[in-house]
């Protein structure tokens, strides 16, 4: 890939983080909100690792 297109890339990247962590900003109202969204993720993530770390069978 030419530099073009990887900072292309990278900067399209960096703009969708940026534009997502702002909009999380906004709906978040308060420390007590943003304890209880983290709380929230936390639980997703561990229900998502499960079913990942489970040894597979596919062979």
């Amino acid at each position: 890939m030419d530099p073009f297109s990887l900072t292309a890339g990278a900067l399209g990247i960096t703009g969708s983080a940026l534009s997502s962590i702002s909009n999380v900003w906004r709906i978040i109202d308060g420390p007590e909100e943003a304890k209880d969204v983290v709380q929230e993720v936390t639980s997703n993530l561990e229900a998502i690792q499960r079913p990942l770390s489970a040894p597979s069978d596919f062979r």
